[in-house]
């Protein structure tokens, strides 16, 4: 059976940022799924946009993710977006949501403790789901200038089974203009529902002063179906 692939581009205006910011940025960057426990800082803004052919659960269709996050001075980041999908063989057509976002961090990354966040998510009524609301504990620990992530998830909806989210990220800078990264999530609905199971690899550069790109490769799983995904992104800093 044929492995599906995963690829993400993302681009982000630098300006005229030294080293360190770029290597900021190319952290902070929404790449993968499973998320670092670091809320963007204060005066930070990125606008970020994203087109897809399948959402994150791997339903098939149009996906369309625009958002924008703001830092603020209280280790909160706050964000706000909007989904819109176009499901694959549907009757009823486009259905779109809004939704807001905050990332709050919790611990500082001390010499045995990570880093921890809580990042709460709620979004509109979609097709025939409902209002839905997500929490999320978030936690980074660095070793040398490799960090790993590790994320824990509860999402309920209206209309939808409940689901959980497990998963585990990587990532390592080579310089300060390349970052490897890797996540591997699991998802899954409660009830009988198979979940699905997601490994994703990839790399962040910079190209001048202008701008960052980063392509990920994956593979999406589940009991009972193999289905690619590919996702194209946008990221620029305000």
């Amino acid at each position: 059976m044929p492995q599906p692939l995963m690829v993400l581009l993302t681009m982000a205006s630098l300006g005229a940022t030294g080293p360190e910011e770029t290597l900021e940025l190319l952290r902070n960057t929404d790449a993968l799924v499973v998320q670092n426990a670091s809320p963007l800082e204060e005066r930070q803004v990125l606008g970020e946009v994203s087109v897809a052919n399948r959402t994150k659960e791997g339903e098939a269709g149009f996906v369309l993710h625009p958002q924008l996050r703001v830092g603020t001075p209280w280790k909160v980041e706050l964000g706000a977006g909007a989904e819109v999908h176009n499901p694959a063989g549907a009757r009823e057509g486009t259905t779109g949501t809004l939704g807001v976002h905050a990332v709050g961090q919790l611990v500082e990354e001390q010499r045995v403790l990570p880093q921890l966040a809580l990042r709460g998510e709620v979004l509109g009524p979609q097709g025939e789901e409902g209002i839905s609301a997500e929490a999320s504990v978030l936690a980074t620990k660095q070793f040398g200038q490799t960090r790993l992530h590790g994320n824990v998830a509860y999402r309920a909806t209206r209309d939808a089974p409940d689901d959980y989210l497990v998963g585990l990220a990587a990532d390592h800078p080579l310089g300060y203009r390349l970052l490897l990264q890797g996540d591997a999530y699991y998802l899954k609905p409660l009830g009988e529902e198979p979940g699905a199971l997601h490994a994703n690899v990839g790399a962040g550069v910079g190209v001048g002063s202008a701008f960052v790109v980063t392509g990920t490769v994956g593979v999406t799983t589940t009991a009972l179906d193999v289905s690619p995904r590919v996702l194209l992104g946008l990221v620029g800093r305000l």
